[in-house]
């Protein structure tokens, strides 16, 4: 072993004591994580502070256990969270607990066997054009400035390439000037800021979008186009009371996620492929962002025959004898 690595080892094992954060640092961030998304890592940094709060001191090895872990899972929801966040917590300390114990960690004794809490299927809900336009006429009103950009047109240009491309917000928050092409009117996604990072793709945009980010352009194309000057939990809070002030629902359903929703559900009922568009793995997953209301499709009621009149259409007169 040369001798950098001897000394890195040595400052590891120093590093490593009988806290689950430590051996999260030291190895499963550097091995699992890494090349991964910022909101992989988010997720996991998450769940480690709420399984602290949850005992009230810095969770141990010795404190992975089926036991434990569904008792936060319980205290999680009894708390006001929704199932699907505490599966999100059971997922993430798993996925840490499984990979100590292949990897022999002394103090971890079996391997995890937690059930996920059921979590109801919602049918998909997005915005309507009317609410859309209530959006946007909120949003105009906006006063100050977001860096150096006039607040309607910063909120303007955010929300309308989610609205254009169908994309998810992070790709956009991190989106380079230089990945905007005003003259052919489309918008590049690197992998590195997309969801699994696994392509690249590329979007057509507005003519109104176009002209939006053509005025915020600074010729600095290394640079996000969509500059924040502060967290993405307060972007949160601010469209939060952006549609309040629409008069809608601002509740965790209803953030720039239903923007990804209201896109998909219209191109789809315009004869577009949402699975596509959406650059989803499966059709299934694509069914999830689908409003009913909106694409339509076959009611069961209206092919039918009615089993007490079988000479009767059920939307019609009597057929002919």
């Amino acid at each position: 072993m040369r001798i950098c690595d001897l000394r890195s080892a040595q400052t590891e094992q120093h590093a490593l004591d009988a806290t689950v954060l430590s051996h999260y640092r030291v190895l499963y961030e550097r091995q699992r994580l890494l090349g991964k998304s910022v909101s992989q890592r988010k997720n996991h940094e998450i769940a480690l502070r709420q399984f602290e709060r949850f005992l009230g001191r810095a969770p141990l090895l010795s404190d992975l256990s089926d036991r434990n872990v569904t008792a936060a899972m319980q205290w999680l929801m009894d708390n006001g969270r929704a199932p699907r966040t505490a599966n999100k917590f059971k997922d993430c300390i798993c996925a840490q607990w499984s990979f100590y114990k292949r990897k022999g960690i002394d103090g971890i004794r079996e391997w995890p066997e937690v059930e996920n809490i059921p979590v109801p299927e919602r049918v998909p809900q997005c915005w309507s054009q009317e609410q859309l336009a209530s959006i946007y006429r909120v949003i105009v009103d906006q006063r100050g400035l977001i860096a150096d950009v006039p607040a309607p047109t910063w909120w303007c240009g955010f929300v309308s390439v989610i609205y254009d491309t169908g994309e998810r917000r992070y790709p956009v928050e991190y989106l380079p000037e230089g990945d905007v092409d005003f003259r052919a009117g489309t918008v590049l996604f690197r992998a590195d800021h997309r969801k699994g990072k696994t392509r690249d793709i590329v979007r057509s945009l507005h003519t109104d979008t176009v002209m939006i980010l053509a005025s915020m352009a600074r010729g600095e194309p290394e640079l996000p186009i969509f500059r924040l000057p502060f967290c993405t939990s307060t972007l949160y809070g601010r469209f939060k009371k952006i549609l309040k002030q629409a008069g809608l629902s601002s509740d965790r359903s209803s953030m720039f996620h239903k923007i990804r929703k209201t896109t998909a559900s219209f191109f789809e009922a315009a004869g577009g492929n949402a699975t596509d568009l959406l650059d989803h793995s499966s059709r299934r997953v694509t069914m999830r962002y689908l409003d009913p209301s909106v694409i339509g499709g076959v009611n069961a009621i209206n092919v039918l025959p009615r089993p007490n009149h079988p000479d009767r259409n059920d939307d019609g007169p009597p057929r002919a004898a």
